[in-house]
């Protein structure tokens, strides 16, 4: 390589190296704090430099002499929260020569932008729960459902089975960027268990109302099934495993307050339902 060449491929490589096209970024509210600076040889020079905040304003920087060290800190206050997209250009020449725009983008979220949302479909007593939440501003987000029968699961849109008949309050909470938080309620009426309903699969209960002990007449079934006794608001009081063959099931409810109280018998047949009040 000849001296001529060696020199120019220096020079391109001390203007690569001095335009250093980037910026530094942070967050305080609803305002971006943006600063960037650059190193300019003997023989490059910035025309301009603009700022793009993605929100439909722009800043330009007149022109930068050659040969200087030069930093620049700007502060932009955004009209509302949301995800947006803050570009830096540098429009240099060479010698007088224009060269192609430098560009470095970063994406800033802005605010707290983040809604709570979803919709359910009610299948007997199986409910299909869509999350339609929206977070513009979050790089990730955490969903805690609540079903209002003491159950709570964590994930983005779940399926719940509920076990008895009634109206529950359905949460959903969701947290994602920095503070940002929502929650949403609605009710979800459960008029049916199934295909085994309650007026063809009702429990005997007695005596009713009960003080200490309540029985249970089963229907003549064989294997394996669970009891349960639930509160007026679906809460699972007690639970136990049970042989279907026994034709009775005695329960002691002597330490359990007074009120309304559903029991449950579940197995492969479906679910049993009775009820009975608490003195």
């Amino acid at each position: 390589m000849n001296k001529a060449l060696l020199s120019l491929a220096l020079v391109l490589f001390s203007i690569q190296s001095f335009s250093q096209c980037s910026f530094s970024s942070s967050v305080s509210g609803d305002s971006l704090t943006i600063s960037f600076g650059d190193t300019l040889s003997p023989f490059f020079d910035i025309d301009s430099v603009a700022l793009d905040f993605g929100d439909g304003s722009t800043i330009t920087m007149p022109n930068v002499p050659t040969n200087s060290i030069f930093n620049f800190v700007t502060t932009h206050q955004y009209a509302s929260s949301g995800q947006y997209i803050v570009c830096l250009l540098e429009y240099t020449d060479w010698g007088g020569s224009p060269q192609p725009p430098c560009s470095h983008c970063d994406t800033i979220n802005i605010g707290c932008a983040i809604s709570a949302a979803y919709s359910s479909v009610v299948n007997a007593n199986v409910v299909d729960f869509t999350n339609l939440s929206i977070c513009p501003t979050c790089t990730a987000a955490d969903y805690h459902w609540s079903f209002g029968d003491g159950v709570d699961q964590y994930v983005f849109s779940p399926q719940h089975t509920y076990f008895s008949i009634g109206t529950y309050v359905v949460c959903l909470y969701i947290s994602g960027f920095g503070a940002c938080s929502d929650t949403i309620c609605t009710s979800i009426p459960i008029l049916s268990l199934g295909l085994n309903d309650v007026e063809h699969t009702s429990l005997a209960v007695f005596p009713n109302p009960a003080s200490n002990k309540v029985s249970v007449s089963l229907p003549v079934m064989q294997g394996d099934g669970i009891v349960r006794v639930l509160d007026f608001a679906g809460r699972e009081i007690k639970t136990m495993p049970i042989e279907l063959s026994s034709k009775m099931i005695d329960l002691d409810v002597s330490q359990i307050a007074s009120g309304i109280y559903f029991i449950q018998v579940q197995s492969d047949f479906g679910i049993m339902t009775g009820k009975f009040l608490k003195n």
